[in-house]
Parts: C-alpha cells; structure tokens; sequence
C-alpha cells in the first residue's frame, strides 16, 4: 500500500511544481495577472487535471495489488478515496507552492524531489521504520504527508480500521492541506494575482 504515497507524491508534487513555473518561464504570468480570475480560482483550474490524473494512478495502483499480488483491502474503499483524495491535495498544493516561490521549472523539479520525494521515500514508515530513525528524524518524519496517508493505508489493507480511529491522520493531512491552500493564496496575491 505505501507505494500509493509514493505515485501520488510524483505525480502532484513532483508534475504540478512546474505548472506555474512554466508560466513565468513563458512570460504568460503577466497575462494571466491581467484577467479577472482571483489566485484560488487560478490554482484550482491548475489543480484540476493533476488531480484527476493522480486519482486515476490510485485506482490503477489498487486494481493492480489486487490483480498481480493479491492485495486485497480489508476496510472501506470509499474511506481509502476519501484519504486518497485528501493526499492528492495536499501533494498538489505543496507542488503549486513550489512552483510559485521558485518561478523556475529547473529549479522547482529539484525542489520538489528535494522536499517530497525524496522524504515521501525516505522518512514515511514505507522503506525505513520511524522507530529505528535518530530522535531527530523522528521528529522530522512529523512533518512528512506521507507518514499520516502510509498510516491510513495501513490501517485500510492490513488492520481493517475505520474512520473512528483513522480520524486523526485524516485531520492532520486536512490541516496540512489548509495551511498550503493558505500559503499558496498569499504567495499568488503577493504576485500581484
């Protein structure tokens, strides 16, 4: 299930730290600040297709558990769409976020790899155990998304949990997805958006 995290995190993050970089590159940014479009409704036309295409690769990353390793899932599928849908989000406004404070498409893939891949990969609970990481990392991995969506996953497939005891994890994502959503607005209304 944690490679979920990690598709989701590639393709919001990583794909949709470029949309608005590419904006700047192709100087189209001053055009866009000229319409009458306000700077939440600007990042939800970028979200959009981002966050259907990362929908689409979770229900493939599911059909193909279930189909090549018989992973099946122990709890509820809507409840596994809703987290899902959750994470996407904020993997999606992190990436937004990205692209509109780096204003490079180079330097905004780097960043991005730096900021969610990498840690997504690395300090979840998907490759290494927190409880084996330094105090440190340890509290490093609290501020990692994925360590909250890899927790829900698994208490989707292997513990067959519900939402009453995966609620905290979903509010820490929804505040997580909040605070970026927030970030991003100020950033955007700074650029004259």
């Amino acid at each position: 299930p944690g490679i979920i995290a990690i598709i989701i995190m590639i393709v919001g993050a990583m794909l949709t730290s470029l949309v608005i970089a590419r904006e700047y590159e192709n100087g189209t940014m001053e055009t866009i600040r000229s319409l009458p479009i306000r700077a939440g409704e600007f990042l939800i036309g970028k979200a959009i297709p981002y966050f259907a295409i990362a929908l689409i690769d979770v229900l493939i990353a599911v059909l193909m558990g279930q189909v090549l390793f018989g992973v099946v899932m122990k709890a509820s599928f809507a409840l596994m769409i809703l987290a899902s849908s959750l994470y996407i989000l904020v993997a999606l406004t992190l990436g937004l976020l990205i692209s509109s404070v780096t204003k490079s498409q180079m330097v905004a893939n780097q960043t991005a790899v730096l900021i969610t891949y990498l840690p997504s990969l690395l300090l979840s609970n998907f490759v290494f155990p927190i409880v084996n990481m330094p105090a440190f990392l340890q509290g490093v991995t609290w501020l990692v998304p994925a360590t909250y969506y890899i927790d829900i996953l698994s208490g989707i497939y292997l513990r067959n949990l519900g939402l009453a005891e995966l609620w905290p994890p979903l509010a820490i994502l929804a505040g997580i997805f909040a605070l970026l959503a927030i970030l991003n607005v100020i950033v955007l209304k700074r650029e004259g958006l």
